[in-house]
């Protein structure tokens, strides 16, 4: 009887998950070091949460970059399927004196590596806060002969276009809703 007791309550730990996977969160806001892991990190490329222009909570995302073409965030772990989600927003810090050009940049399973097979939209973000918002209507748009497909997106990235010089900027509650 002890034994039979201790299976079952092995199996019903077992099947807590039975349902299926978890959904995948759809919000990065760095109140959690774990969303730190959800970062593609590059060498030479420093991420640090910090208290600074928080949007959401009490942290945002500091980022620095050597200079490079195209700087910027890559995710791991970020849901695949945007279909029910109505837009995608972010908040945006620049400290600098420039204005930067963001570029969203979302792939499916179908994407080459041509520019013109993937959404692809640029924002300017003079110094100070901007807010982002991408609509996922918009984003399925993105390829020039076909439509991007929302189901079976394979990568989502934030970048900076050319900025000339080492950078840093901070990031705050990107989220798919």
């Amino acid at each position: 009887m002890k034994y039979a007791c201790a299976a079952l309550f092995f199996s019903l730990a077992l099947c807590q998950g039975c349902g299926g996977q978890e959904p995948k969160q759809t919000t990065i806001d760095f109140e959690s070091e774990a969303d730190l892991d959800r970062l593609v990190w590059n060498c030479r490329t420093r991420f640090l949460r910090v208290e600074e222009f928080a949007t959401t909570g009490t942290w945002s995302l500091h980022c620095w970059f050597p200079e490079s073409d195209w700087p910027g965030l890559s995710f791991h772990d970020f849901p695949t399927d945007w279909s029910e989600a109505g837009s995608l927003t972010f908040d945006f810090y620049n400290p600098g004196a420039d204005t930067l050009t963001v570029v969203v940049r979302v792939d499916d399973e179908e994407a080459t590596p041509e520019h013109s097979d993937r959404f692809n939209q640029s924002f300017l973000a003079p110094p100070g806060p901007t807010s982002v918002l991408v609509l996922t209507s918009t984003v399925a748009l993105g390829p020039e002969t076909r439509p991007l497909d929302l189901t079976r997106i394979k990568q989502f990235l934030i970048f900076l276009s050319h900025p000339g010089h080492a950078v840093d900027f901070y990031i705050d509650n990107i989220e798919l809703r």
